[in-house]
């Protein structure tokens, strides 16, 4: 409350096209302003509607909402009754210090906004959004346009993840699965024909379905370029479970951007702490942990299940309170 998520929301509107924007408040903006048990179920019913709305209205290209949302329960509430199929989901806290809201707040109650008990409301707030699984943004000393710009690097991505289809197979076994230079630092074979390409694709619909892994699409071609993958190792620390891209996608930063959309995806799935590994010698690989903020943990001999080589694995890792 007070932070600026609606001045913020309003900046991003402007910054992506095919974009529509709702506000919580909106949808019990009531005079006397109640909050009972009815009300609660009428403003999340109100806001489900709203959103499914949008998201199934083909003009929509990107549905921006915001709310004061300090509890993960309604959080979890609202994407368990949203239907998201097709769709790449962000969920931010905006937050800032103590004396920082104070000072936002208390703008409000001079130009009449708000009321004085605004105030002392909002700061009993702020301890909670610590523990919420979202992407944190501290907005203490951005404006709300250097805020937006953020949060639009999100939504303009060259690359989307999603679960594998079938009809995959051929864009992987272009892109990826039959180049060599791909396999090089993968604990996989090159695939030989379309036969097999079928059938690993297969075999990869079947595993993604159980496992949080993922092709990786180039968003302007909408083709299969890559993978990628997370899992849980102990609570709340995940790693990578390896990220391919083909040939052709190197060196064009999209890389980076899957490694951060798995740390926004491992967030969400309550992740602190990610892990990141790569061979000594795979340079790129390197250069994408450290340009990510990664710092290098330690070092380990492997042996290559496909070769029998000895290589050095080396283990990045990253805080995930913010991005």
């Amino acid at each position: 409350m007070g932070v600026g998520k609606t001045t913020v929301c309003k900046c991003l509107k402007e910054m992506l096209n095919g974009s529509v924007f709702l506000d919580g408040d909106w949808c019990w903006d009531m005079h006397p302003f109640q909050v009972t048990p009815e009300t609660k179920r009428m403003v999340l019913e109100n806001i489900v509607f709203l959103l499914n709305s949008f998201l199934g209205c083909t003009a929509c290209e990107h549905v921006i909402f915001c709310w004061v949302l300090h509890e993960q329960s309604i959080i979890n509430e609202i994407l368990s009754r949203l239907e998201l199929s097709g769709c790449e989901v962000h969920v931010i806290s905006l937050v800032c210090g103590e004396e920082e809201l104070r000072a936002r707040i208390r703008k409000d109650v001079d130009a009449g906004v708000r009321t004085e008990e605004a105030v002392a409301e909002s700061l009993k707030r702020l301890p909670f959004y610590s523990g919420l699984r979202t992407v944190k943004i501290d907005v203490s000393a951005l404006s709300p346009e250097q805020t937006a710009k953020q949060i639009a690097k999100l939504g303009n991505r060259d690359v989307v993840i999603g679960k594998a289809r079938p009809r995959d197979w051929e864009a992987m076994y272009r892109n990826v699965w039959s180049r060599p230079e791909t396999a090089r630092y993968m604990a996989w074979q090159v695939t030989k024909d379309e036969e097999a390409a079928r059938a690993r694709m297969r075999r990869t619909v079947a595993y993604e379905k159980t496992h949080d892994t993922y092709l990786v699409y180039e968003r302007k071609s909408g083709q299969a370029i890559g993978f990628a993958g997370v899992e849980e190792i102990r609570p709340h620390v995940f790693q990578e479970t390896g990220i391919a891209l083909g040939p052709e996608y190197v060196g064009k930063g999209y890389g980076k951007q899957v490694l951060q959309i798995l740390l926004e995806r491992s967030i969400l799935l309550g992740g602190r702490e990610f892990y990141y590994s790569t061979r000594k010698g795979n340079v790129a690989g390197k250069a994408l942990a450290l340009s990510c903020g990664f710092v290098y943990r330690n070092s380990g001999r492997k042996t290559d299940q496909q070769s029998g080589e000895v290589y050095e694995l080396e283990i990045y890792k990253k805080r995930l309170k913010n991005l």
